[in-house]
């Protein structure tokens, strides 16, 4: 049996027309029958660019992530995508402009190799040391997936 098609361009986009979540413009791009969802919009970037240090800010179109859309997605599919292109959008920003000494630390543009590199660099842990008595519990059973 073959999943029933719900979807297309126009009730994607008629969907995504009843969304509203600040200055987001939820983008519904297609290209060979498929379809995916990004968000876009107007903000300073937080990245500063190469020679650019001192000059004046000006507000440059975001273009988030592209989240796939299936043709086979229930209504409510489609705003829960929506939802969660926002929730990622809205971190990612967050995590751009939260700084500690003046730099980006949980830079979502982070090459993952360096990352990798990093961590097996050692010595960039850094956990406390419990009070006696109150050592880590183990709590509940493992998970399976």
């Amino acid at each position: 049996m073959a999943d029933k098609i719900l979807q297309n361009a126009e009730t994607f986009r008629s969907l995504l027309s009843q969304v509203q979540c600040g200055n987001f413009e939820f983008v519904i791009r297609e290209r060979n029958n498929d379809f995916a969802l990004q968000i876009q919009f107007d903000a300073f970037d937080n990245v500063e660019q190469p020679g650019t240090l001192g000059e004046v800010r000006m507000l440059v179109r975001q273009f988030c992530r592209i989240w796939p859309l299936q043709v086979t997605m229930c209504d409510s599919e489609v705003v829960r995508t929506a939802w969660k292109a926002a929730e990622a959008a809205t971190m990612h920003e967050l995590e751009e402009q939260f700084t500690f000494q003046e730099e980006m630390i949980f830079c979502p543009h982070m090459n993952v190799h360096e990352l990798v590199k990093l961590r097996e660099s050692g010595n960039v842990d850094q956990l406390r040391e419990p009070l006696p008595g109150n050592e880590r519990a183990i709590y509940g059973t493992e998970m399976t997936v």
